[in-house]
């Protein structure tokens, strides 16, 4: 049995914290339907946070495609030491679509008064 297969059997018996490390080591080796594995794990908390940074659907869906490109792009230099309860990949997107969404370079800024 390969290891990737055994990983992906693995996951009812891991917690998903170490599901998570096991994804995101094999996303390193190139392993494109794992970083998709982890997009599943997270992308419905990473689009709500969109959503409301940016009160919109169709912005939030971009951001949220922006902070993946961004995880996948950065994944190397990934260390995984967050305390989260989440997960580190949560913690991760989460302050990257925050950076993006709520005024950071490229995001959307707050309303002038």
């Amino acid at each position: 049995m390969a290891s990737r297969d055994l990983a992906l059997r693995s996951d009812a018996f891991a917690g998903p914290a170490a599901v998570e490390r096991g994804l995101v080591e094999m996303c390193r080796r190139g392993d494109a339907e794992a970083f998709a594995r982890l997009v599943s794990l997270h992308e419905s908390m990473v689009y709500n946070l969109s959503a409301r940074l940016l009160g919109d659907g169709e912005e939030a869906k971009d951001l949220s495609q922006d902070v993946f490109l961004q995880v996948y792009r950065t994944l190397a230099r990934f260390e995984g030491r967050s305390s989260s309860r989440r997960g580190s990949i949560a913690s991760w997107s989460t302050r990257r679509a925050t950076a993006s969404g709520g005024g950071g370079a490229g995001g959307a800024s707050a309303p002038a008064r």
